[in-house]
């Protein structure tokens, strides 16, 4: 998450598992069910940027998934878009068992910018 927010300009605090409760990037899991609509296990290693913005929503998250998470992950990531944003800003990418989503204003610089470091 660090080399894409580095890359893509932008900043701000990340939340991460494994994180102790009380550190700068915890996130409990009651904030997440509150965030996220998801059915089944979360992915237990995550790394979100939330959006910082009234406005608009500019947020991105990667969620490393087992194999059968992928599906569901996907599915999570595209309902919290249809929810912040207009369809037509947010993505929803897949590499292997990494997922993606962003609703950042230059969706093809993320997009660009997700493959790059994966690959």
């Amino acid at each position: 998450m660090n080399e894409f927010m580095s890359a893509y300009g932008i900043s701000g605090p990340v939340f991460l598992s494994g994180e102790p409760e009380y550190s700068e990037g915890y996130i409990s899991e009651q904030t997440l069910e509150k965030i996220y609509s998801y059915y089944g296990e979360f992915p237990s290693d995550y790394a979100i940027f939330l959006n910082r913005h009234y406005d608009y929503g500019a947020e991105c998250a990667f969620f490393v998934c087992d194999d059968g998470e992928v599906s569901d992950t996907l599915e999570m990531c595209r309902e919290r878009i249809a929810l912040i944003c207009k369809d037509d800003v947010g993505i929803v990418l897949r590499s292997r068992n990494v997922v993606f989503y962003s609703t950042l204003s230059d969706k093809e610089r993320a997009k660009e910018l997700f493959f790059m470091i994966l690959e």
